[in-house]
């Protein structure tokens, strides 16, 4: 996954801490603060919350303080981030602007503290909420899509095939949450297909017939700048090479970009290619009308 995709969901969970003075708000004589502890409960014991549900006025803040002694990671229902909060110590929330309706948040821990199967969530819930609005429905709110610069009104904001909500691992949408891609670059590997062509089916999964839109190495380009539609059916040697590499052809080649501009071009000499003034980087090489991912290390 792009680190700068991974900063900016640190970032926008981190904005969820939110505090009224980066909101802009101030505290009026009437603001509540809701104290919400997660202790540990039985033997073996279990972390839960003493409150689940907290109705939380305009202004109003929430501490939650883990009492455990272990970091329990907190999760925002919808932003693909957990937020850690070690044993000791607090956070405080006030989501409660027009817009944010309820808030649900999940806990996970280890051992020696434990969870069950399934863990009451706590709701913090604006008077009337029902609900963080997501209006592409691609299972990112729109103020977690306004944080990771994506367009809080279309669902595939680089336009490549796969929602947005999918690329950054939101469970439910995303079937591998553990294989993210950029939702702001519509070739993520930049190996010349965009993550929609090579996860076809555009389920964050990478299926069998589908290539890894992590991976620039397993990119098949099959059509250059000429727009004629080419074969794979060369084979090269090492790869990725560096210096030479050999080719199981002969005759007159050229090298393409991944935009489809060409390169370099010459003769094949006994079946073998100088590459040495390439920079590195993903290819593609044409050889009597056969093509080839050409990688240079």
């Amino acid at each position: 996954m792009d680190c700068s995709i991974l900063l900016k969901q640190l970032r926008m969970v981190k904005k969820l801490q939110f505090l009224c003075v980066a909101m802009g708000l101030g505290f009026s004589s009437f603001a509540l603060n809701h104290k919400v502890s997660i202790k540990p409960v039985g033997a073996p014991a279990v972390a839960t919350f003493d409150q689940t549900d907290v109705t939380v006025a305009v202004n109003d803040s929430v501490t939650v303080t883990n009492a455990t002694s272990i970091t329990i990671l907190l999760a925002i229902e919808g932003f693909p981030t957990s937020l850690p909060l070690a044993a000791g110590t607090s956070i405080s929330y006030s989501p409660t602007t027009s817009g944010y309706g309820t808030l649900k948040i999940n806990m996970t821990s280890t051992n020696p503290i434990t969870l069950p199967a399934s863990t009451t969530p706590l709701v913090l819930r604006e008077p009337g909420g029902v609900g963080l609005l997501d209006t592409d429905n691609d299972g990112i709110p729109d103020i977690g899509e306004v944080e990771l610069g994506t367009n809080p009104k279309d669902p595939d904001t680089d336009a490549d095939g796969v929602n947005d909500g999918v690329e950054v691992g939101v469970p439910g949408y995303d079937m591998d949450t553990l294989t993210q891609t950029n939702p702001l670059i519509a070739d993520t590997d930049k190996g010349g297909l965009s993550d929609g062509k090579e996860d076809k089916n555009g389920n964050g999964k990478i299926d069998s017939g589908e290539t890894d839109p992590n991976d620039a190495g397993d990119d098949v380009v099959t059509s250059l700048s000429s727009g004629q539609v080419l074969t794979e059916e060369l084979t090269l040697y090492p790869q990725p090479a560096t210096g030479t590499v050999y080719v199981t052809a002969s005759g007159a080649y050229k090298i393409f970009n991944t935009q489809g501009v060409l390169v370099n071009a010459g003769d094949l000499i006994a079946n073998q290619l100088d590459i040495s003034s390439l920079d590195a980087g993903v290819y593609q090489l044409l050889v009597n009308n056969k093509v080839m991912k050409l990688l240079v290390k």
